[in-house]
């Protein structure tokens, strides 16, 4: 009988036949690795475990119902994951991930960024010790620096480089749990732990390197606004999880 043909034509192509349908046992079935099934010795067609042929008889139909019981009990390796939670869960992390890359391009061109920020703020000729607040007087200050240190020495440029550097290596990291939120979920965890170091980092070394205090408050801001998300996508990881047992 041609391989394509439909369910009804096969089974109506059994009527007539009776003989017994030769039948793997059960043990027999499981050590071989596949599932066992029906096949009709006439026609040669085959079934699932869980469906019987007419023309086998009573004792194959019995034995197709502890093998259908067998196939039933058999829990499968991967479930399909709730697409809701996983969407929300790529949504927060894509966000993430931005925000790092956006982080680490800024992280470049410092000098032609903070000119653009002085001359929008109508500072460009303004020296630092006559700025009107502490805001234009910082941002005076940082620029007058980054401008002394890169005509004299330039290579201390390197160094936010490779700051710049790390904020996309650590993107990169992201991608791994954003494929497979599971088995990579230990990026999430060591993400929250370098979001809380930063605030011991932004307060004590900030006040070494005498950075002004809402500033490091501001420092200290990337590690709560980072942390947050990354909860959340721990939070969806193990309903994601929960779900996948369930199944």
């Amino acid at each position: 009988m041609p391989p394509n043909q439909s369910p009804q034509r096969r089974a109506a192509g059994h009527r007539g036949c009776n003989r017994r349908a030769p039948v793997r046992s059960l043990r027999s079935a499981s050590k071989g690795g596949c599932p066992p099934s029906l096949s009709c010795c006439r026609c040669n067609s085959r079934a699932l475990p869980a469906v019987a042929l007419p023309c086998c008889g009573a004792g194959a139909w019995a034995e197709s119902l502890s093998l259908g019981r067998w196939a039933a009990s058999q829990k499968p390796l991967v479930s399909a994951p709730d697409s809701s939670l996983l969407r929300r869960y790529r949504l927060t992390l894509c966000a993430f991930i931005l925000g790092l890359v956006l982080s680490g391009i800024t992280a470049f061109p410092l000098l032609h960024e903070l000119d653009a920020l002085v001359g929008a703020r109508g500072l460009q000729d303004v020296s630092s010790s006559v700025a009107l607040n502490s805001l234009d007087r910082w941002l005076l200050t940082v620029r007058d620096g980054l401008r002394s240190s890169y005509s004299q020495h330039p290579w201390l440029a390197y160094g936010t480089d490779w700051l710049a550097f790390a904020h996309l290596t650590i993107a990169v990291f992201c991608l791994g749990p954003l494929v497979d939120p599971l088995r990579n979920v230990w990026v999430l965890r060591a993400g929250v732990i370098a979001c809380i170091l930063v605030l011991p980092l932004a307060l004590i070394c900030g006040e070494i390197r005498q950075i002004p205090m809402g500033w490091r408050l501001i420092d200290c801001s990337f590690g709560v606004l980072g942390v947050i998300p990354l909860l959340y996508c721990l939070h969806l990881t193990k309903r994601l999880s929960s779900d996948q047992e369930e199944a």
